[in-house]
């Protein structure tokens, strides 16, 4: 059983009341909650942690602060907003863990006597080490498999475990294989031709795409007209690298850092090797609305006659209002699809899914 509430009350104290009061007499038997703060609320997230924990009697809670937040199904952009969403999860398949900052992971988090196979991270983009973090948490738990969102905020990437803060890392929650999850990625992307191969680059410079000059290939796969409009193709035209073992076909996004004319060379925001594939893509509103409905579609799928309890969704803050239009249009499509469910989350400064740290995507996340 899940319940959301959210509020958008100015004082951080009305907020966390408002949130209590929506879902007051549906807190028994509660055992773990989620809560997203808007950074206009980051200097009392320690607070507001405590008040949630002490006056609903929710020991254990997970969540972080946003730039944008789900109030609901209602998009709430650089405004003071708070969001929680609750549930009865037996506390023996799950545990929540903060404080993983390094790559060396001296204290695997587990589920008590359960084995831990998906874990919810939150963490933050000023870690250089989070991509390799992600991985090897995802590597020392058997199937494991990470989701989640990166904290995004002008006053500190600040984390809430328990009644606790963290910053610096990731935090979470890991749940056991007793726990039925299932989650869905859409690119907001599309790719606008045929895999290429890198055969020349240098750290993130990439000289021959398969043996031809990098910025002539790119032209080509994009159109000449597109590819010479610089001042505003960051906003269009962006790089994917194919996921190794995906059988959804899923791809990182990265963006274009720069273009040299005259030696024919791109530089995107990864570090890359020759040999790897990578793809040109198209970012905008059609793309992304028609991606949007793929990944609903294929989560509907997999649900059947099953009903959806709750959800976490997780996406960029390049999405929303930007490149869907107001009024929540990313969010309700979510509702149109899958119904009034009890639904919570962030914008954020990078998504987490399939153990990859990822950027322009929506990650959804479905408790059943």
């Amino acid at each position: 059983m899940f319940i959301s509430a959210h509020s958008t009350h100015p004082n951080w104290h009305q907020a966390v009341g408002e949130c209590i009061s929506q879902v007051s007499g549906h807190v028994k038997g509660k055992t773990l909650g989620f809560v997203y703060a808007s950074d206009s609320f980051a200097c009392f997230l320690q607070l507001i942690a405590a008040e949630l924990q002490q006056t609903i009697g929710v020991e254990s809670w997970v969540g972080t602060v946003g730039l944008g937040i789900c109030a609901g199904f209602k998009e709430v952009y650089e405004q003071p907003a708070l969001s929680i969403l609750l549930t009865d999860i037996d506390p023996q398949h799950y545990r929540t863990f903060e404080g993983i900052i390094g790559p060396e992971l001296t204290d695997i988090p587990q589920c008590g006597d359960n084995t831990a196979t998906v874990g919810i991270l939150h963490g933050d983009p000023c870690n250089q080490s989070l991509a390799k973090l992600i991985k090897r948490l995802a590597d020392s738990v058997p199937e494991g498999f990470m989701i989640g969102g990166l904290s995004s905020s002008r006053n500190g990437n600040l984390q809430i475990v328990n009644a606790s803060l963290s910053e610096g890392g990731i935090s979470g929650v890991l749940f056991s294989d007793q726990v039925p999850i299932t989650t869905a990625v859409t690119q907001g992307c599309s790719p606008i031709a045929a895999r290429r191969t890198i055969t020349e680059c240098s750290r993130n410079v990439i000289v021959l795409l398969d043996d031809r000059p990098a910025l002539e290939v790119m032209k080509e796969d994009t159109g000449e007209m597109l590819s010479c409009d610089t001042a505003d193709i960051g906003n269009h035209i962006f790089v994917g690298f194919p996921v190794t073992g995906s059988d959804t076909g899923d791809y990182l996004v990265r963006q274009l850092m720069g273009i040299d004319f005259n030696n024919n060379l791109i530089a995107v925001s990864e570090m890359v090797e020759q040999g790897q594939s990578m793809m040109f893509c198209r970012r905008d509103g059609d793309t992304a609305r028609r991606d949007m409905y793929r990944m609903l579609g294929s989560i509907k799928k997999h649900i059947g006659d099953r009903q959806a309890q709750g959800a976490l969704y997780y996406s960029c803050l390049g999405r929303g209002c930007s490149l869907f239009g107001p009024d929540s249009q990313e969010l309700g499509m979510i509702r149109q699809q899958l119904g009034d469910i009890p639904i919570s989350g962030f914008f954020c400064n990078g998504e987490i899914a399939h153990n990859q740290l990822h950027g322009f995507t929506g990650v959804l996340t479905i408790f059943l």
